[in-house]
C-alpha cells in the first residue's frame, strides 16, 4: 500500500522537478514494488493448490494479473482523458481500502 501511495504521489504531482521522480521511484523499488506483489500472489496460489493443478493455476493467476494491469492502464487513461483526476483517484482509493480490509480483517 505504501508503494501504491508513492506511485500515486509521483503521478499526481506533475509539476515536480525531475529529481523527485527518481527519489520516489527509489523508495518504491526498495519496498519491492511489483515483484513483491507477484511473488506473494504465486506463493498463495502454490499454497492453496495441489501438485496436479498448481501449474495451471499459476498460469491463470499470471494471465489475470497481466490482463488486469493492461486494462487498468487503458481504462485509467480514458478516464483521465474524459474527466478530471478525481475518477481514477477514487478508483485507486477504493482498491486501497479494499486491500486494507482484506489484510486487517
Amino acid at each position: 500500500i505504501f508503494i501504491m501511495s508513492v506511485q500515486l504521489f509521483n503521478s499526481l504531482v506533475l509539476s515536480m522537478p525531475v529529481w523527485s521522480y527518481y527519489i520516489t521511484n527509489i523508495i518504491a523499488y526498495l519496498g519491492g514494488s511489483f515483484g513483491v506483489f507477484m511473488s506473494s500472489s504465486f506463493a498463495y496460489v502454490s499454497d492453496v493448490s495441489d501438485k496436479k493443478s498448481r501449474t495451471t493455476r499459476i498460469v491463470i493467476a499470471d494471465s489475470m494479473i497481466q490482463l488486469g494491469a493492461m486494462f487498468a492502464v487503458l481504462f485509467a487513461g480514458e478516464l483521465m482523458a474524459h474527466s478530471t483526476w478525481s475518477s481514477p483517484l477514487a478508483g485507486l482509493c477504493i482498491v486501497v481500502f479494499a486491500e486494507l480490509h482484506l489484510i486487517l480483517v
